[in-house]
């Protein structure tokens, strides 16, 4: 699209805005330098917003403003402002916010704030695109300040710390935290210890990966709190699923009801692995946690 076609682009947006736009999804293949008219950053009607793929947001009005978004979907979209506050700008712009699912991310890439803030927020899903190794020093943490959160989907590399954690609200997380084959877990300062306390309070838990078990659970096994709340525990790992990170886990969950193991592997593997499995499950359940398992698949 050249800059003609770009100006009228904008006059239909702004145009589609002050008709009342509750729903407004945007995926337009533009370059980098296509700038969205601030209309879009003002609209008082929104309710949803999805933005993707490809948008750069540089700049936010002075009054930027969506008072009624609950809201909002960005597929790999990238935040390039110079004081490094747009993405903290917008989500301080909507006031009444729900949601918020950030796909294909990449952190390295933005400019400033990966600080994930807001009361109102109560499901957030942040799905990472892929690592690259050269763009580590640009990734160095990422905050959540989110009080309200009820769920959370959190798929990423690990960066060197989570300086804020608030999740008192956390019912549910999904977490998946891949090791990347170009990742040195010797020589980084990766540390997910804060994130791993922030969920102290959660009820729900899903951990994907024998890297999230491994690196995070175990690694960093002196930061697991004590999941009082925890009621279902699920683990989709792999093959050679270790066993250490899952003991832990039964011991910091006295009150755990619920657990659920899912590991694909062949018919053979399965029947061997299972019968392994079961006794060390049993044993860590009869050691470990005080209530009733009341359902073990």
């Amino acid at each position: 699209m050249d800059f003609a076609q770009y100006k009228l682009l904008n006059y239909c947006l702004c145009n589609v805005l002050k008709r009342g736009v509750l729903d407004l999804e945007l995926d337009i293949n533009v370059k980098e330098d296509y700038i969205l008219p601030f209309e879009v950053f003002t609209c008082k009607t929104l309710v949803k917003l999805k933005l993707g793929c490809g948008f750069v947001i540089d700049i936010l009005p002075k009054n930027a403003l969506l008072p009624a978004l609950k809201t909002l979907i960005l597929d790999l979209v990238r935040f390039d402002s110079s004081d490094g506050c747009a993405f903290t700008r917008l989500l301080s712009a909507s006031p009444v916010l729900e949601e918020l699912v950030i796909n294909r991310l990449n952190w390295e890439h933005w400019k400033g704030s990966r600080f994930v803030s807001s009361p109102t927020l109560k499901r957030v899903t942040i799905r990472r695109k892929e690592w690259e190794p050269e763009a580590w020093t640009e990734f160095e943490s990422v905050s959540f300040d989110t009080p309200s959160l009820a769920y959370l989907e959190y798929k990423d590399v690990i960066p060197y710390g989570y300086p804020t954690v608030n999740l008192n609200s956390i019912v549910e997380a999904r977490l998946t935290l891949p090791r990347e084959v170009e990742y040195d877990w010797v020589n980084r300062s990766a540390d997910p210890s804060n994130l791993i306390k922030g969920l102290k309070n959660v009820e729900t838990l899903s951990i994907k990966g024998l890297d999230t078990m491994r690196l995070v659970f175990y690694n960093f096994r002196e930061a697991v709190p004590v999941f009082e709340n925890l009621f279902h525990l699920s683990v989709i790992s792999e093959p050679d699923f270790c066993w250490d990170p899952l003991q832990i886990l039964l011991e910091k969950s006295p009150n755990l009801k619920t657990l659920t193991i899912e590991v694909p592997c062949t018919i053979t593997f399965m029947i061997n692995w299972t019968w392994k499995l079961f006794a060390n499950v049993c044993w860590g359940i009869r050691s470990c946690c005080p209530a009733l398992l009341r359902s073990l698949r």
